[in-house]
């Protein structure tokens, strides 16, 4: 491959990416939740399906959303950091 193919093929790349996070961070639009929740949601629902366990679709929206505010103030509590004020070290 020459250099031009190379470049024409990293720019495909790029732009390939660029598409799929695009529709990757809006893929929770249509449930009306959040990046982050959708997230969550993907990896219960994973869960769920991988040890054949049914869980209403309510409950797994609901559980993702508790899960990320949980996720969020235990990521907070790591870095000293509670909301917009800073904790002492």
């Amino acid at each position: 491959m020459d250099e031009d193919g190379l470049y024409d093929e990293i720019t495909d790349e790029v732009f390939t990416l660029t598409s799929d996070l695009k529709n990757e961070m809006a893929a929770g639009d249509e449930l009306d939740i959040s990046f982050e929740e959708k997230a969550f949601y993907d990896i219960l629902k994973t869960l769920a399906h991988k040890y054949n366990f049914e869980y209403a679709e309510e409950k797994l929206l609901t559980l993702s959303k508790a899960v990320k505010c949980w996720w969020m103030t235990r990521q907070s509590t790591r870095i000293g950091f509670s909301g917009t004020t800073l904790k002492p070290s």
